[in-house]
């Protein structure tokens, strides 16, 4: 039997809204995963849509948590999921868990904004701070905002071309050569990530639904966490990964879930695939 996969989960829990912490937990125990929870700031509710959420802030506790951990002698993380984190404080405490651990693997989302704009209460100081983390990452997942933001290329004309320019100046920034996956590109009736292997840019696409789904980036990277722990390719866990996000997407837009994704069919088909 192969040895359990140790992940450290370090972003925002809603305690309303399935999204974040509350997808990735079960996804990655669906993958036979250990996931260890570390929630950046806990969330009365997501912040799409349900009002302003009540935040209890963790940076002090995530600060004492490195601290305390560092004690038990047994302690490893294989992998390592970054999401949103909200501050700058807890960027700088999460920093230092991947400076402590090391994790061979780190899948990073550079959560920052989406359609054009920063998500609300995130500015310039955040943006800096957060570019400053993506050099511990092994595997970036940005959405077309976000790669935007992170690369400085404009990409309001999203060709074949712009992307791959963004891509190879994205990487060409960070000190060590990273895996970076853009999500979210429409192409007529579809949707699908692009990334570079060899320097040629490579995609994968599945059927748009056109309705906005919240968590999905979450569910991405969490999802795409479980596969390449399994040993897939990067080119194998991406495709793997969307497939099974369209399952969850289906199953949510035929049920009345209204918030976050369904992901009782994506659990199942998961744990049959285990090894």
């Amino acid at each position: 039997m192969a040895k359990q996969i140790t992940t450290l989960i370090a972003e925002d829990l809603s305690a309303v809204g399935n999204i974040s912490m509350t997808e990735a937990l079960p996804i990655l125990a669906a993958f036979g995963q250990r996931p260890v929870p570390l929630p950046t700031v806990v969330l009365s509710a997501q912040t799409e849509g349900l009002g302003e959420p009540a935040k209890l802030q963790t940076a002090s506790w995530l600060e004492q948590t490195n601290q305390q951990w560092r004690e038990i002698t047994d302690l490893r993380f294989d992998q390592a999921l970054i999401g949103y984190v909200g501050n700058v404080a807890a960027l700088t405490a999460v920093q230092q868990f991947l400076v402590t651990w090391q994790p061979m693997e780190v899948v990073l989302d550079p959560v920052l904004g989406d359609h054009g704009k920063l998500y609300p209460g995130l500015d310039t100081n955040y943006v800096s701070a957060l570019s400053s983390l993506l050099e511990f990452g092994t595997v970036l997942t940005p959405n077309l905002t976000e790669l935007e933001i992170l690369s400085g290329v404009n990409l309001t004309v999203v060709d074949n071309e712009h992307l791959q320019r963004a891509l190879q100046t994205l990487n060409q920034k960070l000190p060590n050569p990273k895996q970076i996956i853009v999500t979210g590109v429409k192409r007529q009736n579809q949707i699908g990530s692009f990334w570079l292997a060899d320097g040629k840019l490579q995609s994968y696409f599945v059927k748009y639904l056109p309705r906005h789904f919240s968590g999905a980036g979450d569910a991405f990277a969490a999802i795409l966490t479980g596969y390449l722990g399994r040993g897939s390719t990067l080119a194998d866990s991406v495709q793997q990964t969307m497939n099974t996000l369209q399952l969850a997407m289906n199953a949510t837009l035929e049920s009345d879930y209204d918030s976050g994704l369904d992901l009782v069919n994506v659990l199942r088909v998961i744990t049959n695939g285990e090894k």
